[in-house]
């Protein structure tokens, strides 16, 4: 009996080894008895019908239709999200389920029977989907789609058969051929290929897992968005490189066509690109400029190579603008933002992207992108052509952006800057003239022109029909008598200059120095300005009125005439010196302090006066700043001031032992050090100025503002967010908070020193802290915010709301200043135009809406692209109601006094 038994087991075994690799297995399911009764393209058409007829996007199945179809995209890389679509052999359809791992019951291949009976089907910026249910709760009193519940799936969703995915045929088409029929096909395109900006980017932001946005073009001016999740598990994989078939689920977002893929081997992508991306070797800036035919051109991966001949630091140049250079001609470069290069830097650039194009009459590549500059090297020169100014008028074209040297000729103006290189001065040589421009920011605008002959070194350009000469600074212009370029002028050290002492006529001299006090922080007197010239000495200049020059600008400094050294409350200072007699060189420079001991200070004191220095292992006494306070350590003490007016004055000071840097002062019956602002010159401690935090307002931090500039200081504001990052009425970078005392907004960039911005996830009445130091306060056009915030400082610590103020139009408008970015009701108006969309022009110029009471009217804004769904409000195309409403909004300001809702359950 055992032999038996052993026998037939393996007999078995031997017939399990004999089964084929490729035996086809029965399918697990089959087909189910239902009828189908109505096609996928049928219940659409359905829908359609009935959304047109009643203006109303969502609607309750009651028919007992069933469809069925293949499911031709799942969640299994999260790409979509609670999502199975189908389709059969009229259309398809994606199908809402508030469940995860759908795959794994109705994978890519899975026949799907649907019953619609109790389901809902609804529509969604332009794309319609199946659902659960009408949701009226998650937006009060907005009917939506909600998803079909866990418990109800096999209520209305039987499986059937199911085929090999690779059996699945996607349908070939091009981006012409697409429309609304198509939406949730898996389609194929051919010869497709992502554009130059994004090869460098990946699918999605998989760090902060937000979406993204990809464009896919087909080389003949035709493209489509490629929308990516950033929970999706290719995110963070760099976008493919080559050319080649995208396959993948058609779906709109408004009038925006998206491919949605399913996963990135749906893209075959090994043919060669159809527009590279990478410049070949530089071409010559005169054949650059040869391509322009009177249209503008967008480029393609082309490059030029040449030296900077413009000064960005003197200003006379717009920052983003740079004029290059080579041994054939030059070009105006306008970047999209503004640039670091210097006059003699040489630089390769490739020009994809910008648009070689005329801008009052000079050629230029505008937009030609930052990230595109190659640098070579520095101190590199060109020398500049000398010819006569009848030889620049009979050459200008060809000699535009090139520089050149026009010798022996006279420079004139008239009007009340007549003597001052600002504006348009004539120059003359042999009766024949040309104009000499220089814009109102540059450093040395304020500057007198040396009279008689000189020579000029300039570059040309043109302004419409004006011929016009363009100097780097002062120095491009030579010899004559007086002014700021022919000057008999020459420089003194400031200790040299101090070593004159108090009474002395200062005489034929100009000093250049780093400002080391700062006029913003308040903690000096406007009409000062402490200079310090490296380890050699620091003198306080006292100007005639405010100035306007910041904390670590270089300068120059004429102190020619009739001014003299003298002693205020014995500080040595240069007095009555006029505001054109000083001009900025550079920004952003430095002085590092002297390190010292109290002793050792008062030792040496006059030596030290107006310069920077630094007292390590020091304590200050308990108390705030404010006024005269004693500054103690083991080597002996000193005295610190701050003035009333300063900016933190009356902040708690640190305790325990700490470092602190300021420049050295004297008062009546005090030598004293004086900070420019604790955050930067207070190391150390703990509480008060140096670590800690102090908590203010919001309107307190607006009462801050008094013109563009950091905040100085360490502090804490908090509020509820009252902007609806979900409705995308407010750019995702930014946020609107209120509290008690108002409302800003805050805008979330890269770092404190790039605008960048960064996506935050703040929600609608999140209560939420923000540290605030060294963030900018200043105002875009018009509207007062907090930017180069950072997102790490942001903290969400609870949820609240905020009840709006209930105001008239007219009390709106005359309020608006005080009551700008919080949020208001309006009672009891009308949206005007009626029967139209929310959409307009972020400009508000061209068909504005408007909310009105028959007689005031104020501006409703709504964020509207027609190229990005990332730059308009959800609800833009939605239509708006008619009749007598009433109104919540944030008030905000673009040019003119706007008002704008959240989302649109904001109207009533």
């Amino acid at each position: 009996m055992k032999n038996v038994i052993l026998s037939t087991i393996f007999l078995a075994f031997a017939l399990l080894g004999c089964v084929k690799d490729d035996f086809d297995r029965p399918n697990p399911y089959e087909d189910p008895p239902l009828v189908v009764n109505q096609s996928i393209k049928g219940l659409k058409d359905y829908f359609i019908k009935y959304s047109d007829s009643t203006k109303i996007n969502v609607k309750s199945i009651d028919e007992n239709w069933v469809i069925s179809g293949i499911v031709t995209a799942d969640d299994k890389s999260q790409n979509f999200y609670k999502e199975i679509v189908i389709q059969d052999s009229t259309a398809g359809i994606g199908i809402l389920i508030d469940q995860n791992s759908l795959y794994n019951d109705y994978p890519i291949g899975r026949r799907v029977f649907i019953k619609l009976k109790d389901m809902s089907i609804g529509m969604s910026n332009n794309l319609i989907q199946l659902g659960g249910y009408v949701d009226s709760v998650s937006r009060p009193n907005v009917k939506g789609l909600g998803r079909l519940v866990s418990t109800k799936i096999k209520n209305h969703l039987v499986k059937g058969t199911l085929t090999p995915a690779d059996k699945i045929i996607p349908l070939q088409i091009s981006i012409d051929q697409l429309s609304n029929d198509y939406q949730y096909r898996l389609i194929q395109l051919n010869d497709m290929e992502f554009t130059c900006n994004d090869v460098n980017s990946t699918y999605a932001d998989a760090v902060n897992q937000n979406d993204a946005s990809r464009t896919l073009s087909d080389g003949k001016g035709k493209s489509i968005i490629v929308r990516s999740s950033g929970y999706s598990l290719f995110a963070g994989t760099r976008v493919a490189q080559l050319n080649g078939e995208a396959v993948g689920v058609y779906t709109v977002y408004n009038n925006d066509k998206q491919l949605k893929l399913r996963d990135i081997t749906d893209l075959k992508f090994t043919n060669q690109r159809i527009e590279p991306c990478e410049a070949g070797p530089p071409i010559s800036i005169k054949e650059l400029r040869s391509l322009y035919k009177g249209a503008a051109i967008t480029m393609k991966a082309v490059a030029i190579e040449g030296i900077v001949i413009s000064d960005k630091n003197a200003l006379n140049i717009n920052e983003r603008n740079l004029i290059l250079q080579d041994s054939s001609a030059g070009i105006m470069l306008r970047f999209t933002s503004n640039h670091s290069y210097n006059v003699g830097d040489k630089i390769k650039v490739n020009l994809r992207g910008g648009t070689l194009e005329e801008f009052g009459g000079t050629l230029q590549v505008n937009n030609a992108p930052n990230g595109n500059v190659d640098f070579i090297g520095s101190n590199f020169t060109i020398t500049p052509r000398v010819a006569t100014v009848a030889e620049i008028r009979n050459n200008f074209e060809a000699w535009e952006s090139t520089l050149v040297k026009v010798q022996g000729a006279t420079i004139t103006g008239t009007g009340s800057s007549a003597s001052k290189f600002v504006g348009s001065k004539t120059v003359t040589q042999s009766g024949q003239t040309l104009t000499l421009f220089t814009a109102s920011a540059a450093t040395f605008g304020s500057l007198d022109y040396p009279t008689g002959s000189v020579d000029i070194v300039a570059y040309l350009g043109q302004f419409n029909t004006t011929l016009q000469l363009q100097i780097r600074n002062e120095k491009d212009v030579t010899g004559g008598t007086g002014g700021g370029g022919g000057s008999s002028l020459t420089k003194i050290r400031i200790d040299s200059l101090r070593m004159k002492g108090t009474g002395a006529t200062v005489g034929s001299h100009f000093i250049e120095g780093i400002v080391i006090s700062d006029k913003d922080n308040k903690n000096t007197n406007g009409q000062n300005m402490i200079v310090q010239d490296g380890t050699f000495g620091g003198i306080c200049i006292r100007f005639t009125a405010t100035h306007n020059f910041a904390l670590g600008d270089k300068v120059k400094v004429n102190l020619d005439g009739s001014l003299a050294l003298s002693e205020f409350e014995r500080l040595l200072q240069v007095r009555d010196v006029p505001l054109a007699n000083a001009s900025k060189i550079s920004s952003g420079n430095t002085i590092t302090p002297v390190i010292l001991t109290p002793n050792q200070l008062t030792a040496d004191f006059e030596k030290y006066e107006s310069m920077l220095v630094r007292i390590n292992d020091a304590t200050l006494p308990s108390g705030t700043y404010n006024g005269t306070k004693t500054i103690t350590t083991s080597s002996g003490d000193f005295k610190l001031y701050t003035m009333t007016t300063a900016m933190f004055s009356g902040n708690t000071m640190p305790t325990g032992s700490l470092s602190l840097i300021g420049y050295v002062d004297q008062g009546t019956n005090d030598n004293r050090l004086v900070l420019r602002n604790p955050a930067i010159d207070v190391i150390g401690g703990s509480g008060g100025g140096g670590g800690a935090t102090t908590d203010k307002t919001i309107m307190e931090i607006r009462n801050m503002f008094s013109g563009n500039g950091v905040i100085l200081g360490k502090y804490k504001i908090k509020g509820v967010v009252i902007s609806d990052r979900i409705a995308n009425n407010t750019q995702s970078a930014n946020i609107v908070i209120q509290d008690a005392t108002g409302g800003i907004v805050v805008r979330f960039s890269a770092s404190k020193t790039s605008g960048t911005p960064v996506n935050h996830s703040f929600n609608l009445n999140d209560e939420v802290e923000i540290v605030l130091e060294g963030d900018s306060l200043s105002k875009f056009r018009g509207l007062l915010q907090i930017s180069r915030a950072q997102v790490s400082e942001a903290t969400k610590v609870g949820t609240g709301s905020i009840s709006p103020r209930v105001a008239t139009i007219p009390q709106i408008i005359a309020n608006f200043n005080q009551w700008e970015s919080t949020l208001v009701k309006v009672i009891n108006v009308n949206l005007t135009p009626v029967d139209s969309t929310y959409s307009s022009s972020t400009s508000n110029t061209t068909n504005p809406r408007y909310i009105n009471n028959g007689t005031d009217k104020m501006v409703l804004f709504t964020r509207f692209s027609a190229t990005s769904s990332l730059n308009r409000a959800t609800f833009y195309n939605d239509l708006m109601p008619n009749g007598v409403r009433s109104l919540t909004g944030l008030l905000t300001f673009f040019d003119i006094q706007q008002i704008s809702i959240r989302n649109s359950s904001d109207i009533q």
